[in-house]
C-alpha cells in the first residue's frame, strides 16, 4: 500500500456512510478524517489545513447547500472542493457561481471505482497549482526589477533605437546566411561555373549542384513569403470579445491540431491538463489562436526531443493563466534557458538570446525574432500579458523546466 501525501477532510451527515468512505480510503494509503458537523469540519480544515475536502451538501449545523461550500471555500488557500451527490437533482438546484468545485460524485455502488483517479487527478492538479503560486510569488517580489528595467529604457531611448536597427540588420543576415541559402547559393553558382562544360548552345552542368541550388533558392523564397506574411502580422489588431471555459479549450485543441506538423519535428509529446475555468475572460479568438500556435511552436524548437510541453490552466478569481511548460534546450557556447536578467528582454523586438536558426521551422508565422513580442502586444488589446521563466517543475521528475504564462482578465 503506497502512503499518500494528502490529508483529507470527509464530511457527511450519515456516521455509517463516513465509516465506509474512511476505512475505504485509509486502505489506500491516504489521511482520512472524518465528521459530520460543519462547524468541526471548519476546525479541521484551519487546524489540518487538508489539501482535500470530501463534503456532502447536507451536513449537520446551520450551513447547508451552497453556504456550506462558501464557507469551506472561504480563505486564502482554499482547499480542493469534491462534492457528494445523492442524485441528479441536487446538481441541477446548486447555484456555485464563487465556489469552485473540482468534481462532483454520487454516493452509488460505483463510488468506490471512480473517488481514486479523482483524487489522483486532484492531487496533480494541486501540484500544479501551487507549482505556479510560487512562481507568482516570486514574480510579485520582481516588481522592483521590473520598474528599474523600464527606467533604465527610458533614459537609454536614444542607444535603444541605434540597438533596434543592428538587431534588426543582425537577424535578418543570420536568418540569410544559416541554412537560408544566400551563402550555399553563391558557392553552388561558383561551383557550377568551375564544373561547367561548354556546348554549342549552352552549358552542361552537375545535376546535383542545381538541385541543391533550386533546394537553397526555395527555402530562401519562402523565407521572404514569411517576412511579408510578418510585416501583415505587425499590422494587425483585435477587438475585444468575451470568451468562456469551453472557447477558450476549443482554440488550445485547435492549435494542438494545427501545430502537428511542427511537433513531429522533434517527436515531443504534449501533455493537456486542468484547462477548465470559472466565468469569462476579456480576449479574442483569432489572437488566442495566433498566440497559443507562436507558443507552442517556440515551446518545440526550444525544447529538446522526445519530451514533454504540458499544458493547463489555472483559474484565480480575477483572472485566468494558461502555463505552457517545456524542457530546457541546451546551448553549448551559447545561453540555456532564461536566466533571469533576460526575463524581460527576450520580449524585445528582434531579441534572440542564440543566434540559432532551425531550418526544420521555416513554416511558422514569425520570424527574425519577432514572435514573441507580437503576442505580447496582442494580449494588451484586451488587457493581459505574458511571462517568460524558469521554474522547477516536479510534476514527474524534479527539473527545471521553461513556464510561459498566458495572463487574462476575467
Amino acid at each position: 500500500m503506497e502512503k499518500q501525501d494528502l490529508k483529507i477532510v470527509v464530511i457527511h451527515p450519515q456516521e455509517e456512510i463516513l465509516k465506509k468512505i474512511k476505512s475505504f480510503l485509509k486502505a489506500k494509503g491516504y489521511k482520512v478524517y472524518a465528521c459530520t458537523e460543519i462547524q468541526f469540519a471548519l476546525y479541521l480544515r484551519n487546524r489540518l489545513k487538508p489539501e482535500i475536502i470530501i463534503t456532502s451538501l447536507h451536513p449537520i449545523g446551520i450551513f447547508t447547500n451552497e453556504n456550506c461550500l462558501k464557507i469551506l471555500d472561504d480563505v486564502e488557500d482554499p482547499p480542493i472542493l469534491i462534492v457528494l451527490l445523492e442524485n441528479e437533482q441536487e446538481q441541477k438546484n446548486l447555484n456555485l457561481n464563487s465556489v469552485k468545485i473540482f468534481e462532483f460524485i454520487y454516493l452509488n455502488e460505483h463510488f468506490n471505482e471512480f473517488i481514486i483517479p479523482i483524487l489522483e487527478s486532484a492531487k496533480k492538479y494541486y501540484v500544479e497549482k501551487h507549482t505556479l503560486e510560487e512562481y507568482l510569488k516570486d514574480y510579485q517580489k520582481s516588481w522592483k526589477k521590473q520598474i528599474e528595467w523600464y527606467l533604465w529604457k527610458e533614459y537609454h531611448k536614444t542607444r535603444f533605437r541605434s540597438d533596434f536597427s543592428l538587431k534588426l540588420l543582425q537577424n535578418i543576415r543570420n536568418s540569410l546566411l544559416q541554412g537560408l541559402g544566400i551563402n550555399s547559393i553563391i558557392s553552388y553558382v561558383d561551383l557550377m561555373d568551375l564544373k561547367k562544360i561548354d556546348q554549342e548552345n549552352g552549358f552542361i552542368i552537375p545535376k546535383h549542384y542545381f538541385v541543391n541550388l533550386k533546394k537553397s533558392v526555395e527555402n530562401l523564397n519562402l523565407w521572404i513569403l514569411n517576412l511579408e506574411k510578418l510585416l501583415n502580422y505587425m499590422n494587425r489588431s483585435f477587438p475585444e470579445e468575451i470568451l468562456d471555459s469551453q472557447q477558450v479549450q476549443k482554440i488550445i485543441y485547435d492549435t494542438i491540431f494545427r501545430t502537428e506538423e511542427f511537433r513531429m519535428i522533434k517527436n515531443q509529446e504534449i501533455v493537456v491538463g486542468n484547462l477548465k475555468f470559472m466565468g469569462k475572460i476579456r480576449s479574442n479568438k483569432e489572437a488566442l489562436s495566433l498566440i497559443f500556435k507562436e507558443i507552442l511552436i517556440n515551446a518545440f524548437k526550444y525544447s529538446p526531443e522526445r519530451t514533454y510541453i504540458d499544458i493547463v490552466v489555472f483559474d484565480n478569481p480575477n483572472s485566468i493563466i494558461v502555463a505552457f511548460l517545456n524542457d530546457v534546450l541546451e546551448f553549448k557556447g551559447g545561453i540555456t534557458g532564461i536566466p533571469e536578467e533576460y526575463e524581460n528582454q527576450i520580449f524585445e523586438p528582434f531579441v534572440r538570446l542564440n543566434h540559432h536558426f532551425d531550418e526544420r521551422f521555416i513554416n511558422e508565422d514569425f520570424s527574425l525574432g519577432t514572435g514573441l513580442t507580437l503576442i505580447k502586444l496582442y494580449l494588451q488589446y484586451f488587457g493581459g500579458n505574458i511571462y517568460l521563466k524558469e521554474v522547477m517543475d516536479y510534476t514527474r521528475e524534479p527539473k527545471k523546466r521553461i513556464l510561459c504564462g498566458v495572463l487574462m482578465q476575467k
